[in-house]
């Protein structure tokens, strides 16, 4: 922003670029969630996207909300906002929290939350359903289909 503000006398710039070029502009977050759900359900090849994008927000959004007491309130704190800020910038209405699993994988508190588990078929179902949508994340960035 320092840079932008520099050369070019506004520090927003890429904020509105975002808007122009990504159809990307700021909104409350419900307003993506919404899109989303409501795209979940309209016949198209973007189904299975936003069923992942979705189910990416709603896992570590869940696991955040029931174990937050376990994390020093920095933390919490931090995760939060991390998992609430992609949300206020979705694209559009058809695919709006596109490539949200990849803001998730930055919530490194969830995983720490998800590594203090104690219970063993917990921990076993967590590995196993990662092994299979790692597998078929894969599978689709192979075909060139899926990347985000």
């Amino acid at each position: 922003m320092g840079y932008l503000w520099y050369a070019k006398g506004d520090p927003l710039l890429f904020s509105k670029a975002e808007a122009v070029d990504w159809n990307r502009a700021f909104r409350y977050p419900w307003v993506g969630i919404h899109d989303a759900l409501h795209a979940l359900f309209v016949p198209g090849p973007l189904q299975i996207s936003n069923a992942i994008n979705i189910s990416s927000f709603f896992v570590s959004a869940i696991i955040l909300g029931s174990n937050w007491k376990r994390l020093p309130l920095h933390y919490a704190l931090f995760a939060m906002v991390l998992i609430i800020f992609p949300l206020c910038y979705p694209i559009g209405t058809i695919d709006a929290l596109s490539a949200i699993p990849r803001y998730m994988l930055i919530v490194f508190p969830v995983v720490i939350i998800s590594a203090s588990w104690k219970q063993q078929r917990l921990a076993t179902l967590c590995l196993a359903v990662s092994l299979a949508l790692f597998t078929f994340n894969v599978m689709l960035f192979i075909c060139h289909y899926w990347v985000a």
